[in-house]
């Protein structure tokens, strides 16, 4: 493949890491908002506000991590040891880095202020969702460069 093969690819990578970092942020808050109106009973929506500090607390990290699964994944096709199962494993631990990055800023920012325990159950909500997000990003990038592959031959 060319180097213009690799930049569409890099290009991909970071489009569909963003675009689950984006769906992850969508499921958070509206789970979140979901338990804030049922909790309260407020009329209310948290929504946007939840889901636009989510998403600017990825949208960058999942922007400069979708290019590092890509080249990843790239470099793994190159050597023709491509395994759809590696590429969802690489998308889960890169999700696992991004939602481990953003609690601890969240943890730094928040500065003993509220319950721990809440923020331990969201940290743990956010890093499920990055995880399968994660995942979901590796396993089509995968795809996507296999099926590459296909239409050339």
């Amino acid at each position: 493949m060319d180097k213009n093969v690799k930049f569409r690819i890099l290009f991909r990578g970071a489009i569909i890491a963003f675009l689950s970092a984006l769906l992850g942020n969508l499921i958070f808050a509206t789970v979140e908002d979901l338990r804030i109106i049922i909790r309260f009973g407020l009329d209310d929506s948290m929504f946007f506000l939840i889901f636009g500090l989510g998403l600017s607390l990825s949208a960058i990290p999942s922007l400069l991590f979708g290019l590092i699964l890509a080249n990843s994944i790239y470099r793994d096709f190159l050597k023709g040891t491509l395994r759809i199962a590696n590429a969802i494993l690489k998308g889960t631990i890169l999700g696992l880095l991004i939602a481990s990055g953003a609690s601890l800023l969240i943890l730094i920012l928040l500065n003993g202020r509220g319950r721990f325990d809440l923020y331990l159950l969201r940290v743990f909500e956010a890093t499920v969702i990055a995880i399968l997000c994660g995942g979901y990003a590796g396993m089509n990038l995968a795809k996507h460069i296999l099926s590459q592959q296909d239409a050339q031959r």
